[in-house]
C-alpha cells in the first residue's frame, strides 16, 4: 500500500514537470515570406504619389513674354508707267553747209506713230537755197500718206517755230489723201531783208489738232 502511494506521487510529479516545461517553452511565430517584386511595386507607387502631390502644390508657371502674331504687310506693286503712243524724236541730224550764212545744224523731218503717218518725198526749194533780201518765192513739199487714215480737208500744215517766212501761219489741205496717195502742199514765202541763214519749222496736223509729222525749210539770204 505504501509502495502504491509512492508510485502515484511520482506520476504526479512527472505530470507537473511536463506542464511546467510546456508553459516555459517560447512560442515561435513564423513570419510570412515577403514577395520582393511586390515590395518594389509598392515603393514605385509611393514615389509616383509623392511626385504627383508635389506637382499639384506647385503654382502654374506664369508666361513672362507674350508671343505676338506675325503680320505680313502686302507691298503694293508700282503702277506701270504708261508708254507714249507717239514719240516725237528727230530721226537724225543734218548739217546744211551751202549758202552764205554758214553751216546750220537742224533735225531732219520726223513723224509720229499712229494711224496718221506721212513720208516726205519731195521739197522745193532744197535746204540751203539762196535768195536775195525781200525776194518772194513759193515753197512746196510733197507727202505720201503711209498710214491707215484718210487725210481730209480738215487737216492742216502750220508754222511751228523759227522765223515765219510764209505770208500765212496756217494752211489747210485742198483735197483728201487716201492711204497710199500723195499730195503736194504750198506756202507763199518772202525772204527776210537781213543777210543770213534762216531755219523755219512746220508740222502736219489732223482734224483733232494732233501733230503727226514735222518738217523744215532752210534758206540763205545774200
Amino acid at each position: 500500500m505504501k509502495r502504491m502511494h509512492k508510485t502515484t506521487r511520482m506520476f504526479a510529479i512527472l505530470a507537473l514537470v511536463f506542464i511546467l516545461v510546456g508553459c516555459s517553452t517560447p512560442t515561435v511565430v513564423t513570419q510570412p515570406t515577403q514577395d520582393i517584386p511586390s515590395i518594389r511595386t509598392e515603393s514605385a507607387k509611393t514615389v509616383i504619389a509623392k511626385i504627383t502631390i508635389e506637382a499639384a502644390l506647385q503654382p502654374a508657371a506664369t508666361a513672362t513674354e507674350t508671343q505676338l502674331p506675325v503680320v505680313f504687310t502686302a507691298t503694293a506693286e508700282p503702277s506701270p508707267t504708261p508708254q507714249p503712243t507717239a514719240t516725237f524724236v528727230p530721226t537724225s541730224t543734218q548739217v546744211v553747209s551751202g549758202g552764205g550764212g554758214g553751216g546750220v545744224v537742224y533735225p531732219t523731218a520726223t513723224r509720229r506713230a499712229g494711224p496718221d503717218l506721212a513720208s516726205l518725198t519731195g521739197q522745193d526749194p532744197t535746204d540751203g537755197t539762196s535768195y536775195s533780201a525781200g525776194e518772194e518765192f513759193d515753197a512746196s513739199w510733197t507727202f505720201k500718206n503711209i498710214g491707215t487714215s484718210t487725210w481730209t480737208t480738215g487737216y492742216e500744215y502750220r508754222h511751228s517755230g523759227g522765223p515765219n517766212l510764209a505770208k500765212a501761219h496756217i494752211y489747210t489741205l485742198k483735197t483728201t489723201v487716201a492711204p497710199g496717195e500723195s499730195i503736194t502742199i504750198y506756202a507763199d514765202m518772202v525772204a527776210p531783208t537781213n543777210v543770213g541763214r534762216y531755219v523755219e519749222n512746220w508740222e502736219l496736223v489732223n482734224e483733232n489738232g494732233d501733230v503727226f509729222f514735222t518738217f523744215f525749210l532752210v534758206i540763205d539770204v545774200r
